[in-house]
């Protein structure tokens, strides 16, 4: 039998679970490059000094008004 009662925020820290917390990621605009034909773009791993071509994204988008294509090209920065 207990003289003290426990208290609810007692019993809440001992089932208290702690949420990690997420790495914020941040993006900061390197640069802007044209695309030139026959040109071939790169990428450097830093942790690795690897050095490969970069992943190069293309989507079509149909435009609702004309009708007409419009190409997006995304890169993505590791």
């Amino acid at each position: 039998m207990n003289i003290v009662p426990t208290t609810s925020k007692e019993r809440e820290d001992a089932t208290r679970v702690e949420q990690v917390a997420k790495k914020q990621k941040e993006y900061h605009l390197i640069g802007k490059q044209r695309k030139v034909a026959g040109h071939t773009l790169f990428e450097f791993n830093r942790n690795t000094k690897e050095i490969k071509p970069a992943d190069i994204h293309r989507e079509c988008i149909l435009d609702a008004t004309t009708g007409n294509p419009i190409y997006k090209t995304k890169t993505d920065v590791h």
